[in-house]
């Protein structure tokens, strides 16, 4: 009774309404499709549907016939696939790079080798040229971000994540702390440039990072002092952003422009603007106050620098006097003469 119902079935099966079906449904797939059948020890191209007529322009019509070994002379990569397809009785899928022998076109393709009993290769080749070239371009700009990152000159980046890892130190982090990204490259950022005395702010800063959940500034920037791998401290300004990837933990950049240069500057300013013999001060022009003051001019009202910086010179000065210097400064800024 078994042997009898499986008999109906088998015939229910080759009925030629289902294959019927089955040519409709072959056609009607949207990604082009090529049988190839095993003949002796060859492979010959049997079928094909609508949408591998329309990416070869009609002209796969030439080929119906040709065995595989013909076709594939100059790529036997897919003579081999289609032979390994076929002896392991299992699916194969490769990118590749494929010229078309019927349109001389060049696409990127992602090909499927399936078998079907007892004799047959289906062949799905989908199209991912725009895919491919969207992803050159991704990682075209993403070359000519990191060649940006890692050579932009005095701006040191490093890159860690939520526990302080390193993952990214570029040439100027080098410079700028004395580590080589090989040394510095999975350490804790915490262990090579944090001073002892801002540790508990940057284990802070890492508390905060764990909780972002948006890219951009998650610390506020500001002017903070670092270790060089030497032991000295390096004057730096420091921008903190974060890099959020949904349904990943976030990524923590530190930006750091070397203030070495700038403080070394201001210091020669200091020196030169505290010896001079000449009388010197700055004004806040808004409020009228001392902002800075050397020994000399100082010195003509009786008082030392510490002691003016702050108040108003009209504290200092008899009125007429104030008014009259006050005239004649505000009238040198008005004609930048100063």
């Amino acid at each position: 009774m078994s042997e009898k119902k499986n008999k109906k079935h088998s015939s229910k099966d080759v009925s030629p309404k289902n294959e019927e079906s089955f040519r409709v449904q072959y056609n009607a797939l949207p990604i082009p499709t090529y049988t190839w059948k095993r003949v002796g020890k060859e492979f010959k191209l049997i079928n094909y549907n609508d949408a591998a007529l329309k990416i070869t322009e009609g002209k796969i019509l030439d080929y119906v016939g040709k065995t595989a070994k013909e076709m594939y002379a100059d790529q036997p990569e897919i003579l081999k696939d289609i032979k390994r397809c076929f002896s392991e009785r299992a699916p194969i899928r490769r990118q590749m790079r494929y010229r078309f022998k019927s349109t001389g076109k060049e696409k990127h393709l992602l090909a499927s080798y399936n078998f079907a009993p007892p004799d047959l290769i289906l062949v799905h080749t989908e199209d991912i040229t725009k895919l491919k070239h969207m992803e050159m371009n991704l990682q075209e700009s993403e070359e000519r971000f990191r060649n940006l990152m890692e050579y932009i000159p005095g701006v040191s980046v490093q890159g860690y994540n939520t526990d302080g890892k390193v993952f990214y130190w570029n040439k100027a982090s080098e410079e700028v702390y004395g580590y080589t990204a090989k040394e510095a490259i999975g350490k804790n950022l915490a262990d090579m440039i944090i001073p002892p005395d801002i540790k508990p702010t940057f284990k802070k800063c890492l508390e905060i990072g764990k909780r972002v959940e948006k890219s951009g500034e998650f610390y506020p920037s500001g002017e903070l002092t670092l270790l060089h791998k030497k032991g000295h401290l390096v004057p730096v300004y420091s921008m903190h952003t974060a890099v959020c990837i949904k349904g990943k933990k976030p990524l923590l950049y530190c930006v750091d422009v070397d203030l070495s240069e700038r403080k070394k500057a201001e210091e020669r300013y200091r020196m030169l603007f505290h010896s001079s013999p000449d009388g010197i001060c700055e004004i806040d022009e808004e409020e009228a106050t001392i902002v800075s003051i050397n020994r000399a001019m100082a010195k003509n009202f009786g008082c030392k620098p510490k002691d003016m910086i702050g108040k108003a010179f009209s504290d200092f000065l008899p009125k007429k006097i104030y008014d009259y210097r006050y005239k004649i400064g505000r009238k040198a800024l008005d004609e930048n003469k100063i």
